[in-house]
């Protein structure tokens, strides 16, 4: 595994999938990325992170608060914050909603280097 590089911004990766959460986070550190993992939108907001510098991959299904409008709370927190969401399904509302917060949007189930990409691109 290599380590992460001082340069790249930490990964919050918030996902109700163990299972995705676990092999996201194996990827993203492969990649070199520092990463912090969560289940749902309360446990970043209890977590007392410092989310400067870093960027958010939420997936929209998650249980309580949805992706999106966790992505928003934090932006209206700090404006500049560099998220990504990831569905299973889009919806044409979903996609008018994230336009409008300017957000990427990633299909899930994510293939190749797709989120890597989209990450590097932030």
């Amino acid at each position: 595994m290599t380590q992460p590089d001082p340069y790249q911004p930490t990964l919050i990766l918030v996902d109700d999938d163990p299972a995705v959460l676990v092999s996201l986070s194996f990827v993203m550190e492969i990649e070199g990325f520092s990463v912090k993992g969560f289940a749902n939108a309360e446990e970043v907001l209890e977590s007392g992170l410092d989310l400067a510098p870093c960027c958010l991959v939420v997936d929209q299904g998650l249980p309580g608060m949805s992706g999106l409008d966790l992505i928003e709370l934090l932006r209206a927190r700090d404006p500049g914050q560099r998220a990504i969401l990831t569905v299973s399904t889009l919806t044409p509302n979903l996609q008018r909603r994230a336009g409008l917060a300017g957000l990427s949007i990633i299909e899930k189930p994510v293939l190749g280097s797709t989120l890597v990409d989209a990450i590097r691109a932030l």
